[in-house]
């Protein structure tokens, strides 16, 4: 395992002459190979166990984690909970992370809160968020080829090639929902498991159910 700490890389920003928020690290080539999108491991996991992204995202109020970390060449970017936009992680905090590899890449911010990466493509972060849950949430109807990921999100063959992205931010909550979907229109879905079969409902404006659209039980192995 090796680990490396914002401690030398803000020296090099300062003994640059560059302002504290922004750190170069040109002379810290190791620093390159954790650029990318971090999600928090608590998160992570209650994801993967529940298949549920929606849970994942109800946390407690008391959490000191931020929901996504973007580490650029020059910054650490952040957002703490709705995934509309990213701000710089103040100068104060980054000094006190830490990166780490060990078969993936890791980072533990000032609160001890550790990080794993999911991506490599900080240009796209909402896409490559998006595609990471929809890997975990859908990853048998995947497999069995009942969808199929695209640049916008994904289609569903059997539903004439609609068009679905993922609603990574929301302001809704619905019962036993796993995923909030949109189409091209901007109209608003759910997705739900049960015992196996994946629902797709449409949503009214005030995040009710409406008739279920598309549903798919998986395939005995």
């Amino acid at each position: 395992m090796k680990g490396i700490s914002f401690y030398l890389l803000l020296l090099i920003g300062l003994n640059n002459n560059v302002y504290p928020q922004t750190l170069d690290c040109d002379d810290y080539i190791d620093y390159y190979d954790f650029i990318g999108v971090y999600l928090p491991i608590e998160q992570i996991t209650i994801l993967e166990e529940t298949k549920n992204y929606i849970l994942s995202m109800n946390r407690d109020k008391d959490y000191n984690y931020y929901t996504i970390l973007v580490i650029t060449r020059n910054a650490i970017l952040y957002d703490d909970y709705n995934y509309e936009s990213c701000r710089s992680v103040p100068v104060w905090e980054i000094i006190k992370y830490k990166f780490e590899y060990n078969n993936d890449y890791f980072v533990i911010d000032n609160n001890g809160n550790k990080y794993k990466k999911i991506s490599d493509d900080i240009e796209n972060w909402h896409q490559a968020l998006e595609n990471y849950v929809t890997n975990i949430v859908m990853k048998e109807l995947l497999v069995q080829g009942e969808i199929i990921l695209n640049e916008k999100g994904f289609i569903i063959p059997s539903l004439n090639n609609k068009q679905f992205g993922v609603m990574i931010y929301f302001y809704g909550y619905l019962e036993n929902a796993s995923l909030y979907l949109v189409d091209e229109s901007g109209n608003r879905y759910a997705l739900e498991i049960k015992d196996n079969e994946y629902i797709i409902y449409r949503l009214s404006r005030s995040w009710e159910k409406n008739a279920t659209i598309w549903s798919k039980k998986l395939k005995e192995s």
